[in-house]
This record gives structure tokens, sequence and C-alpha cells, in this order.
């Protein structure tokens, strides 16, 4: 039995109202998502800094942070791409503050910025160096063997992995609310979307 062709042009209409409202939601919550994974994953970090401090003294690293956290935290590479960038497995959208390293962890001010999104280390163009100029290459390979983002043809942004930077180096990559902001771990470990307004707001070194 045919339907007449005005019931078809009511269904039609039904399901081009239907997406105008679904594909709008949808997009909407896989922002949020892509925004909440990120803060999940800079949390992750913090307490992966915080394991590796107390091996060392208390202190915080001064270079190669993330091939350190890779190493003797057992921190995953993945943990460094945040969702919705364009960073790749062996690449990292985050940085720590270049004001607290080398310091101890428990004496820097709970409310200080630990680590930020970042895009610091990005080149213009393609992807030139290989995945082995990451100090925790050779570490993976050992003990990881068979990890397919590990292939030594895979090529990478050389410089974007073990950041420190400042205020500047924030990138707003989320918003909230039509508000652009970022994920900012504190140094208390506790992660936080900070909207753009807010910004200045934030502790990046111990006032004299």
């Amino acid at each position: 039995m045919r339907l007449p062709n005005v019931l078809w042009s009511y269904i039609v209409l039904f399901i081009i109202l239907l997406l105008a409202v679904l594909i709008p939601a949808l997009s909407k919550a896989r922002l949020l998502a892509q925004r909440l994974v990120c803060g999940v994953n800079m949390e992750g970090l913090a307490c992966a800094i915080t394991v590796y401090s107390n091996d060392y003294d208390g202190l915080l690293p001064t270079q190669n942070w993330c091939d350190l956290l890779i190493e003797e935290a057992d921190v995953s590479p993945k943990s460094f791409v945040c969702p919705g960038s364009d960073a790749i497995e062996g690449e990292c959208c985050y940085a720590m503050n270049k004001n607290i390293a080398g310091m101890k962890l428990k004496e820097v001010p709970a409310n200080m910025v630990l680590f930020f999104e970042t895009d610091l280390g990005i080149e213009v163009g393609p992807r030139r160096d290989s995945i082995k100029v990451r100090k925790h290459y050779e570490f993976l390979k050992e003990y990881r063997e068979g990890v397919d983002a590990y292939r030594e043809n895979r090529k990478v942004h050389g410089k974007q992995f073990n950041q420190f930077g400042g205020p500047e180096n924030l990138v707003l990559r989320h918003d909230l609310d039509g508000q652009p902001g970022c994920n900012i771990v504190f140094a208390n470990g506790h992660p936080e979307f900070v909207t753009e307004d807010r910004i200045v707001e934030l502790q990046w070194r111990i006032e004299e």
C-alpha cells in the first residue's frame, strides 16, 4: 500500500525537523565530552607528577616531564592528547608552569597553576621529526612491544612535548555556554575550566 504524497511530505518534514534538533545537540554533547576528557587527562597528570615528585625528594622536574611521567609514573602517551586538538599520540597539548620547575611541590601554593592547555611547540607545515626523538621511545619499545602508535615511521612535531610555559602560551580550545576558556590544573591537583574573563585571576608565580 502506497502512502499518499502529502503524507510522505509530512514524514520528510518531520525527519528534517528532528535532524535540525538532534544535530546541534549531538555537536554540543561532543564538545562537552572533549572538554571533560581534557580535564580528566590533566587531573591524571597532576596525580602522576605527585607520585613522581615523591620519589625525588618532592622536587618537580626541570625538563623532559612528559617522558619522565611515561617512564616512571606509568602514564600513557594518550593522556597528553586533548580531544578536539590536532595533536597525535607522541605529542602533548599541555604545558607545565615554567615558574615552578625544580621547586618542591609541597612548597608551591595550592592555587598556583601547575598544568595548562597550550599549542606550544606546534610547527608550521607537516610533521617532520621521527617519534624516536622522544626520550621515552626506546622505553616503550622495550617494555610495550606491539604498541602500533610507536612505529619507527611515525612523524611528530618535534617541539610539541615536554613543554614549559606561562600565561602567554595559553590556548582557549574549549568553551562553556559560549564563553571560550581552557582547562587548568592547580598545584593541589584540582582541575578547573577557566573562562577567558577569569584568566587574569590565575596565579603563575610566587610573589616575593
